[in-house]
């Protein structure tokens, strides 16, 4: 059988049921496209120490995408999961993790893996990455905060500096090290850092502000830029003032080749449900992208809105997570698509029961304009409400697929 290409845009847990029912199918090569700006809590430390993008999210999809039917899967599973304790005694962590990068089995107790080539790859990277943890904390003169941190975190720092800081290399190795079915690509290796502008004028310094602090005020526009601004910036002026720094500070940059291979080569291209302006919207902003979806014509093209809300966008409506998509894939180039050449299909969640104040409200007028085909059921897994049933979801897109040749 023909294999049908895949390609889904997602953050690190947004489409985790639709990628576990497309990655049981033999004939399909599925790719996940990510960003890598998340920069909270421990993710920001390695960010922070090693001046890298932020791992977890590529961490997240590769987890996932490891099939359940490999030989040592629980065990593969507990290395991916494992973190160190909050309050962790660092002089103790320190010693078993150079007990490990020398030749110890065991990661910490009941982690490991009977697939010795594995547990010798995680084995170097733990060497270098302590290696290259006494150089930075020697230049920075404090130390890394080990706190919840996740143990595979400091396995792509040491596979990030095995490649020469080369980040698609050290997920390419990981991928293959983990049999991981599927292809996680990052929309850009360029470590940028991503800030956002309520409509109220406040700034969200960091991608860590963008999804923690909670408000219904709307976010109005998310940038991209070289360094985290000072509070200092944007003392005492005005909202329009603040834009025009963060715009004269803000890149476009460009996808990466690996991207847009796979876009072009792509018969399905999914834009999942998940969180948008941390997860989401910065990738589709990525120069190359949108013109790429837009030139595959043979490519059935579709679009999940969430079924509940979040942090980010808590009063959002069906129709603006579409018109949100469709303005940052639009934002990069000089020529505006028509919604048609970037989305075939709009998937909109229907619950039967929406008597719950967090349900994303699906507004039919909204799409009044939109010359889109939309798709509106019951997406929700029955016993486990504001999750979408993957396999649903899967069996409807592989459905109109099948038409969709025909015409």
């Amino acid at each position: 059988m023909k294999k049908t290409n895949v390609v889904i845009f997602n953050g690190g847990r947004g489409a985790s049921t639709i990628i576990k029912n497309l990655i049981s199918y033999n004939h399909i090569n599925l790719t996940s496209i990510v960003n890598a700006y998340d920069d909270g809590k421990s993710t920001g430390e390695i960010r922070d120490f090693f001046k890298m993008l932020g791992p977890s999210d590529i961490r997240k999809v590769q987890k996932i995408m490891i099939p359940k039917n490999i030989k040592d899967y629980n065990s593969l599973i507990k290395i991916f999961d494992y973190r160190f304790k909050k309050n962790v005694k660092r002089k103790l962590l320190i010693n078993d993790l150079n007990s490990f990068a020398n030749g110890s089995k065991f990661i910490t107790k009941n982690v490991t893996s009977s697939n010795v080539k594995i547990i010798k790859n995680l084995q170097k990277f733990t060497g270098i990455f302590l290696n290259e943890l006494s150089k930075s904390e020697s230049i920075k003169s404090k130390l890394f905060n080990f706190n919840d941190c996740s143990f595979m975190n400091c396995i792509y720092v040491g596979a990030y500096f095995s490649f020469n800081k080369d980040l698609e290399k050290a997920i390419n190795h990981i991928s293959k090290l983990f049999n991981v079915k599927g292809k996680v690509l990052l929309n850009s290796n360029v470590n940028k850092k991503l800030v956002a502008i309520r409509e109220d004028g406040k700034v969200l310094a960091s991608e860590a502000q963008i999804v923690e602090l909670r408000s219904n005020v709307r976010l109005e526009q998310i940038y991209l830029l070289n360094k985290y601004p000072n509070s200092n910036d944007f003392k005492n002026i005005n909202i329009k003032k603040k834009k025009e720094i963060l715009n004269r500070r803000s890149k476009i940059i460009n996808a990466s080749a690996q991207v847009i291979k796979a876009i072009n080569q792509s018969n399905i291209i999914i834009y999942a449900a998940g969180t948008q302006h941390s997860s989401l919207l910065p990738t589709y902003f990525s120069k190359g992208i949108s013109s790429s979806i837009a030139r595959n014509k043979r490519a059935m093209k579709i679009f999940i809105t969430n079924i509940g809300a979040d942090f980010e966008n808590p009063c959002y409506i069906a129709s603006e997570y579409l018109k949100n998509a469709y303005r940052y894939l639009n934002q990069s180039i000089k020529k505006k698509y028509k919604y048609s050449e970037l989305f075939s299909q709009v998937f909109i969640n229907n619950p039967s029961q929406d008597t719950k104040n967090n349900y994303v409200k699906y507004d039919k007028d909204g799409f009044t304009n939109i010359n889109t085909n939309l798709v509106v059921k019951k997406f929700e897994l029955s016993n486990k409400p504001g999750f979408h049933n993957g396999k649903k979801i899967v069996d409807q897109i592989f459905y109109m697929y099948k038409k969709f040749k025909i015409l």
